[in-house]
């Protein structure tokens, strides 16, 4: 193997040692094919990647690329990492685009340098190819969840970018969790079809900045590995794409691989071209690329009046998704005249008319894009007054702080209309929804209100423990808490960075669950993640000695503990 040099690379990471591994030798020319196979089986990554030549080939370097049991014509993260060390190891010159010649064609990889330091690269594959689609009551029992948790809003269908992947919708990231396949059935229903891996994705997302979590439930020795550039390409064509981005309908953050090693994809999509968008590589990663790539749609998603679209009512589309089913359920069975025959004896069915009414009246209340696309109010006249001045929204007029137009808005949304304002003033209308205040009134006040009954004990102690009037305490960068101590014990509500680097091995015991974000613990060197939904148990004691580090940008659980 002398002369054959190879370089790891981490793909679609934030940090070092996360994300997608990748192999990429170099002249690799005169390695025959059934090596390359045996050094992709032996490097063990999902994929390892082969360039014959360090010398392009009608203006683009030739690349191979294998997983452990076959070769691939193409995979998403092996094209952006080796696109990645053509540039930065072989051309050495900061050249803006680098072609892959793949079995699938040409594809081209460009290069964006970031202010901040660092590159984001993007990749535009081959136009997504449709294939059949698939009944629920088909798919379901050749897999570990139930029919229900699948997404109606969105077909089951072949879909293929170079390789194919059944797409499956879930509900939840507790159905993503769930989900697998029960291999004799898998095995039988896929032997006739070309896509043989399943691909998994839900609009529940770990982190706000995300638009989808997804994963690949693989069955078969060549369908291993994260392929989350394949992925996200898929996603960009799914008919009816647009309601998966919660947020801006052409940037769509999203995450997978939590349970191993944790990576984070972009996705560009629009009428046009569309391209795939990582996080970094090994090396020139950027951390603060998932932040601002995650802002930029805050211009789009920012109405004239100084409110988030995202936040209104009408945009969230699970609601929405769930009245349709919901109606299309009731006429399906009838329900009406269930009602009337069950109202002899609970004259609460008596209303089941004014509940549909109340259902239909629902659905009219959709609004499928922000304001700054058309949507909400035709008549709004606001935008028509902002419109009318030449300006993009109210806070570029200096009448804003009295406005008349702004006042029916407080009904509703309180003061936040004009905190907005400022802080688009302060912060740029392309970074300030992090600066927002509460969107509804009603929202507010109940999470203000306190509970209507504390349960005052017999020593004069309630049993609601108030943490939101408690302090803040940070004892160390990136680490905050709010605790509580009773009788030997202490709750605390604790906030971890990936700031807060844990100097020493910790022996005490804990008992937790995980709010938000996704948290490692390290067991000296056997590491455990904890997501949004976990509970833990750690004993004390110098065996279970333990060191925590946050995956996501932040992560909040709670933790009883015995006080020390």
């Amino acid at each position: 193997m002398t002369g054959t040099p190879f370089h790891i690379v981490d793909v679609f990471a934030e940090q070092k040692y996360v994300g997608n591994q990748l192999a990429v030798f170099r002249n690799a020319g005169g390695l025959s094919s059934d090596t390359m196979q045996k050094l992709a089986k032996e490097m063990g990554f999902s994929e390892t990647t082969f360039l014959p030549s360090d010398t392009e080939r009608d203006g683009a370097y030739d690349v191979r690329i294998f997983t452990p049991a076959a070769e691939v014509p193409f995979a998403g993260h092996p094209t952006l990492g080796t696109a990645y060390i053509l540039r930065h190891e072989i051309i050495q010159k900061p050249v803006p685009r680098v072609t892959l010649n793949l079995k699938v064609g040409q594809i081209p990889v460009a290069f964006e340098r970031q202010a901040e330091g660092g590159d984001i690269v993007w990749m535009t594959p081959k136009e997504a190819a449709f294939g059949e689609t698939f009944d629920t009551r088909e798919i379901a029992p050749l897999l570990t969840i139930r029919e229900s948790d699948i997404d109606a809003s969105f077909p089951i269908q072949s879909v293929s970018t170079g390789l194919p992947f059944v797409l499956l919708p879930l509900r939840s990231l507790e159905a993503v969790q769930r989900s697998g396949v029960i291999r004799d059935k898998w095995l039988n229903w896929v032997k006739d079809r070309q896509a043989k891996m399943l691909f998994v994705f839900c609009r529940e997302t770990l982190d706000r900045a995300h638009h989808l979590h997804a994963r690949v439930r693989r069955l078969l020795r060549h369908c291993r590995g994260p392929r989350h550039g394949q992925r996200q390409q898929l996603l960009r064509g799914v008919p009816g794409q647009a309601p998966l981005l919660r947020r801006r309908p052409d940037r769509c953050p999203g995450r997978a691989g939590i349970r191993n090693r944790p990576a984070l994809a972009h996705l560009f999509a629009s009428a046009g071209p569309r391209r795939n968008h990582p996080c970094g590589s090994r090396r020139k990663s950027s951390p603060d690329c998932t932040r601002k790539t995650a802002m930029t749609d805050d211009r789009e998603q920012t109405a004239c009046c100084g409110l988030c679209c995202g936040d209104c009512i009408p945009s969230h589309r699970p609601l929405f998704d769930a009245a349709e089913r919901l109606r299309q359920e009731l006429e399906k069975c009838q329900f009406g005249a269930y009602a009337k025959y069950k109202s002899k004896s609970n004259r609460a069915f008596d209303h089941f008319g004014a509940f549909r009414e109340v259902l239909d009246a629902m659905l009219t209340l959709q609004c499928t894009k922000p304001c700054s696309q058309g949507g909400g109010r035709p008549d709004c006249p606001i935008r028509a007054c902002a419109h009318g001045k030449g300006m993009e929204g109210c806070w570029n007029c200096t009448a804003s702080e009295t406005c008349t137009h702004l006042e029916p808005l407080s009904a509703a949304h309180g003061d936040t209309v004009r905190h907005n304002l400022r802080a688009i003033r302060q912060f740029g209308v392309e970074d300030w929804t992090h600066a927002r205040s509460k969107h509804y009134v009603w929202t507010e006040a109940s999470e203000q209100a306190p509970p209507r009954n504390h349960h005052q004990a017999s020593n004069g102690q309630h049993h609601r423990v108030d943490l939101e009037s408690m302090p803040w305490q940070s004892p160390a960068p990136g680490v905050r808490f709010k605790a509580w101590e009773c009788n030997g014990s202490r709750l605390r509500l604790a906030e971890f960075t990936k700031e807060f680097i844990e100097a020493d091995w910790c022996v005490k015991g804990h008992i937790g669950y995980v709010l938000e974000g996704v948290i490692e613990v390290d067991f000296h060197k056997r590491e455990e993640v904890f997501v949004a939904g976990d509970g833990l148990f750690i004993p004390p004691g110098n065996e279970h000695g333990h060191k925590a580090k946050a995956i996501t940008n932040s992560v909040t659980l709670v933790l009883v503990e015995d006080k020390v």
